[in-house]
């Protein structure tokens, strides 16, 4: 097993200035207009630098106890990891809980329906797949769906929690899911997932 990368967290209040204008119209479609006002509400109280500082602290500490085990399972089972360092901004303001722009990550550790620290494993597994379609030299068309039933693939496989943007989604992954019961190479099912996205 090759040496772990490293996950570099840290807070920038300014990049989450642009994804409340990036993102917001998403949160809210994806949320409902009753979640996302009542995650409007901890946004207010999150924006604070020393309250985010504290908050990603704790996270850090959490995900020290976990990230060798987790880094070598991933890549034992799905190939080695591109880089040496990711990242990890913990933002006050990316409600939907977690999402990536690689190399790094982002999370929101107030969200009341996910862990922060099965957030990270999940955006770091879309960071995982973003390596691997590079590898292989795919080219999925419809790249939410066919990220999240392979991240799907993925947490199933390492005994993951499941997380879906969708039921459409989640009922495509459930009707896939059926014909990796003979465990295929990863390279092989990625290529089943363009194919029938």
């Amino acid at each position: 097993m090759s040496m772990s990368p490293y996950l570099h967290f840290y807070v920038n209040l300014r990049k989450d200035k642009e994804y409340v204008r990036k993102y917001f119209p998403l949160f809210r479609k994806i949320l409902g207009k009753k979640n996302f006002e009542n995650m409007l509400k901890t946004y207010g109280k999150a924006r604070n630098l020393k309250i985010m500082r504290k908050e990603m602290e704790r996270i850090e500490e959490r995900w020290r106890g976990v990230k060798k085990k987790f880094f070598d399972r991933v890549e034992e089972k799905f190939g080695k990891w591109n880089r040496k360092k990711y990242f990890c901004h913990v933002s006050s303001t990316y409600l939907c809980g977690g999402g990536y722009e690689y190399p790094t990550i982002i999370i929101f550790p107030f969200s009341k329906h996910l862990d922060p620290l099965k957030t990270i494993m999940h955006e770091l597994l879309h960071l995982h797949l973003i390596e691997d379609v590079k590898r292989f030299d795919l080219k999925p068309k419809k790249w939410i769906e066919f990220s999240e039933i392979a991240v799907g693939f993925m947490s199933k496989k390492l005994k993951l929690p499941l997380f879906f943007p969708n039921k459409k989604i989640e009922k495509k992954f459930k009707r896939m899911e059926k014909g990796w019961k003979r465990k295929p190479e990863w390279k092989k099912i990625l290529t089943q997932i363009e194919k029938h996205i």
